[in-house]
């Protein structure tokens, strides 16, 4: 149409001036509204970001980051708490318990369930398997870190967190034992 416009523009046809006016006309009032629309939108979404982006928002976020880690260092602090405690059980009663595997699996796992632990294995230093707890699943195809023995082999309680801090865990040496460690862990879902 714009097209056809021009050229009876040009062969100076009869009304072609007005009808090229109109156009112009109509043209501008159906690109007002247009403008109107991007612009209101634009200075909202720049709005938007600059809350998503404000000093605020970035100092809310650092804040909850700090506080996750405070509450994951405490949570650290209490299962190396249960821990101990649970490797001074076992110290305490497991002689006994380790002449009958089913008991000494049955007692690891009361164990866990009273800690509020995840699972735990007792193993010796070639990583063989004396008692594990029922659901002890992840711990048994775990490799055990050399730095970690020499470390609990100095009467260290070793405690490790995964990357992306959803499984804590831990290695404790047993004195009533030859060679043997009690390895739990807990899942944070």
């Amino acid at each position: 149409q714009i097209v056809k416009l021009f050229v009876e523009k040009k062969q100076k046809k009869a009304g072609s001036q007005l009808q090229m006016r109109l156009a112009v006309l109509f043209g501008l009032l159906t690109v007002f509204p247009s403008i109107i629309v991007a612009s209101f939108a634009v200075s909202v979404v720049d709005y938007s970001l600059r809350g998503w982006f404000s000093e605020r928002i970035s100092t809310a976020v650092n804040d909850s980051v700090t506080i996750a880690d405070a509450y994951l260092e405490e949570h650290t602090r209490s299962i190396r708490g249960q821990v101990l405690a649970m490797a001074n059980d076992v110290n305490r009663d497991g002689l006994k318990l380790a002449q009958n595997k089913q008991i000494f699996d049955r007692f690891i796992t009361d164990q866990v369930g009273i800690r509020n632990l995840s699972e735990a294995v007792i193993v010796d230093g070639t990583g063989q398997i004396i008692a594990k707890s029922r659901f002890a699943f992840s711990i048994i195809f775990s490799e055990l870190d050399s730095y970690w023995l020499d470390r609990v082999r100095n009467d260290e309680v070793v405690i490790t967190r995964t990357d992306d801090n959803t499984k804590i865990q831990a290695l404790v040496k047993l004195n009533n034992f030859v060679d043997a460690y009690l390895l739990p862990a807990f899942y944070r879902f």
